[in-house]
């Protein structure tokens, strides 16, 4: 027995269509807008419910003391050799060596 013949028992209307992609005709431009009108309404409803305390500084307070020319580290070192490109063996002042370098 067909696939014809099981469908045309079974009381099954076939149909064939063509293969329709949802950027083409719009209707992904059409959900993301709809999306974003209910992300928008909620978002006022919560606007509505905000309280005083429920507010926070966006930007982080900045420390003065520190910046990118400061060096990282807390003691002065002595390099005792030169492990390859950019990388150095160190030693603290008092002759005791650094781990991991």
């Amino acid at each position: 027995m067909t696939l014809v013949q099981r469908i045309t028992m079974l009381g099954i209307k076939q149909l064939f269509t063509s293969v329709e992609h949802p950027q083409t005709n719009g209707q992904a431009e059409l959900a993301n807008k709809v999306v974003l009108k209910g992300l928008r309404k909620r978002l006022e409803e919560a606007k509505e419910r905000q309280a005083e305390e429920d507010l926070v500084l966006k930007r982080r307070l900045k420390d003065e003391t520190i910046n990118k020319l400061i060096p990282n580290w807390k003691m002065p070192f002595r390099i005792i050799e030169v492990a390859g490109k950019g990388a150095f063996s160190l030693e603290q002042l008092n002759c005791k060596g650094v781990p991991h370098t």
